[in-house]
Parts: C-alpha cells; structure tokens; sequence
C-alpha cells in the first residue's frame, strides 16, 4: 500500500467487505497509512455497516460510505456518505433538482416543483433500521450471520486473504 501512494495520491478507497466472500479487510491499518501520508481515506461499509463495528476515530476514517438498504433493515434506497469531523474540504458543489448550474430554485412553473418533496417515509424506515440495529446491536446481528453462514460450502466459512494491485498515475 504504502509503495503504491504517488505525491498524487488524494485518496484512498476500500471495500470494508466482500460481498461475496465476506473477506474483511484491514481498515485501520489502511487508515493509519493514509493518515501517515496526509491522504482522504474512503471506506465502503455496504457490506458492514450495522454488522460489524466500525470506529471512524480509530480508524482514521475521513470518509465512511454506506446504503441503509443492506444493514438497517430499510425498505428505500438511499445512502450516506459521513464525513468526519474537522474534515473541512468540500466535496462538491450541487444546485437544485432542476437547475445543478443554480443555487436557487427555479421560479418557473413546473420547474420550481423539481427539487421534490422530503423523504419522509424513506427518513422514518431509515430511523426504524437504525433503532432495530441498535436494540439487536451490531455484536448480536454478526453473531447470527455468522450462524447462518456457518453451513455455506460444507462447513464454515474462512476468510480469504485478497490483495489488490493499485495503479499509480
């Protein structure tokens, strides 16, 4: 990891787990080099989050990425990006629904109606995943996945080491 950051090098984006394998891979030692090189480090918790414990402190974690689909239990499809604190950069600038070059909403008819209506159901299924996650807790919602799993290809699962080849431009 450390050879393949280049003066370059912005940020560093990893997949906390397979999807298909289950292989957890080592955030916080990621985290810690990319902290040592003053590097954004990304982490994708689709397979994680609410399963596995994930401290963003420890980890140095300035950017943690996930769907409320797979682990609060939640009907929509939204995502959340979580940004760390102190993490002062801006990611983007976007306008409205509309208009993305605009700050504001149109005025014009029906394109002042494009910038939709709040969420509510989907915010309200997503507070209900977190509250279902928080009552089971993470260690509980693991443990019976692990349970589940422990019968997949004769026997229990192993973890399997994977490596990845970065490319440096």
């Amino acid at each position: 990891m450390r050879k393949a950051i280049t003066p370059k090098t912005r940020l560093i984006a990893l997949t906390h787990a397979s999807n298909v394998v289950g292989t957890i891979q080592p955030i916080a030692e990621v985290g810690s080099i990319a902290r040592e090189r003053n590097v954004l480090f990304l982490v994708d918790a689709a397979q994680t989050a609410g399963v596995v414990p994930i401290d963003v402190q420890t980890a140095n974690i300035d950017l943690l990425a996930f769907p409320d689909t797979n682990r609060a239990r939640s009907d929509r499809h939204r995502c959340a990006l979580r940004r760390a604190a102190g993490q002062g950069r801006r990611l983007a600038r976007s306008g409205t629904g509309g208009d993305s070059s605009s700050e504001t909403q149109p005025r014009e008819f029906p394109y002042f109606l494009e910038g939709g209506t709040p969420n509510v159901l989907g915010v309200a299924g997503l507070a209900a995943g977190i509250k279902y996650v928080q009552e089971r807790g993470i260690k509980g919602i693991h443990d019976q996945e692990v349970e589940l799993t422990s019968g997949c290809g004769g026997g229990s699962m192993r973890s399997a080491v994977i490596t990845s080849t970065a490319i440096a431009t």
